[in-house]
C-alpha cells in the first residue's frame, strides 16, 4: 500500500490494471511481483520514458499564476 501511495493515481491504476490482466496463478509472492511492477515504473520515470498514464500531475499553472498575482 505504501508503494501505491507514492505513485500518482493514474500510475497506481496502471499497476493494478497490469496485475489484473496477468495470470498470477504461478506467482508465489504476489506482493513482491507488484513491487517489481512499481519498480520498473519508477525506473522508466527516472529514465524519462513516461507515458501519460505514468506521469505524476504537476500543479495547475493557471491557478499558480492567479495566486501569485
Amino acid at each position: 500500500m505504501d508503494g501505491l501511495r507514492g505513485l500518482s493515481a493514474e500510475a497506481g491504476l496502471s499497476v493494478l490494471a497490469e496485475l489484473k490482466s496477468n495470470s498470477l496463478q504461478s506467482v508465489s509472492n504476489k506482493s513482491a511481483y507488484m513491487c517489481g511492477i512499481m519498480k520498473s515504473l519508477r525506473q522508466k520515470a527516472a529514465a524519462g520514458v513516461l507515458t501519460e498514464a505514468t506521469k505524476r500531475p504537476g500543479p495547475d499553472e493557471v491557478k499558480l499564476k492567479v495566486k501569485v498575482t
